[in-house]
């Protein structure tokens, strides 16, 4: 099995100042815009790489269009060698379930997922409302980590913030791992975890339409919604 080369930063992005949330988790650049860089292989490459490295990025105050961010994202993982079939992930739940939303034609792109409370109160019941869950850590995930093949990169673009509240958090099991003594680290490395996802099928029931493949890469189809990681 030939080893990934761990691949470096070039400097592309050294113009700009930056603040690490973390020790080992997050970094933020203020002054960057997305938008300015689309064009820009050698950048877009070091950004993949420091997220990569950091886990999560955050930039405020961004210009960027969608389109342009869907080129970013898809390029972030082409420049870092994802597989010439992978492509943007689609969402299980099929856009159509936006129609309540407006009628920008994002709403209505497959390889765009709408986070939105209105969907969590009125079409998932709740889903992420810890107080009806027997653990609080019912809401903690990895985005698609349920597919054969999940995602490599991730994007979020906030449109309307709530007024107070709504927080995301981040975690990383990087970190975690890196705190265990080395018997329980070699007890983690023998291991695999298989992901799955049961809430998605049931949608069906409730007149959810739901996409089922391909989601992003030819292996992502089907309902089983299971993953071996």
């Amino acid at each position: 099995m030939v080893q990934p080369t761990y691949m470096r930063t070039s400097g592309a992005l050294e113009q700009y100042v930056y603040a690490e949330a973390t020790n080992s988790l997050g970094r933020e650049y203020p002054d960057l815009q997305l938008s300015a860089i689309v064009g820009n292989d050698s950048k877009i490459r070091d950004l993949a790489i420091t997220v990569s490295e950091r886990g999560v990025v955050v930039l405020r105050n961004q210009n960027i269009n969608m389109g342009q961010f869907k080129y970013l994202i898809q390029r972030m993982g082409e420049l870092t060698g994802k597989p010439e079939e992978g492509k943007l992930h689609i969402n299980a739940i099929h856009p159509e379930i936006n129609s309540c939303l407006g009628n920008d034609h994002a709403l209505s792109d497959p390889e765009i997922y709408v986070v939105s409370s209105d969907h969590n109160r009125d079409k998932f019941d709740d889903y992420l409302n810890t107080k009806k869950k027997q653990f609080a850590s019912r809401g903690w995930h990895a985005d698609t980590s349920y597919e054969n093949i999940p995602s490599d990169y991730v994007g979020m673009k906030m449109v309307k913030a709530p007024k107070a509240g709504g927080d995301t958090l981040f975690a990383s099991c990087y970190g975690a791992y890196d705190r265990l003594s080395e018997p329980w680290q070699k007890m983690a490395d023998s291991l695999t975890s298989t992901h799955h996802e049961p809430d998605i099928m049931p949608l069906a029931d409730k007149g959810i339409k739901l996409w089922l493949g391909p989601r992003g890469h030819p292996e992502n189809v089907g309902g089983k919604f299971e993953g071996t990681q």
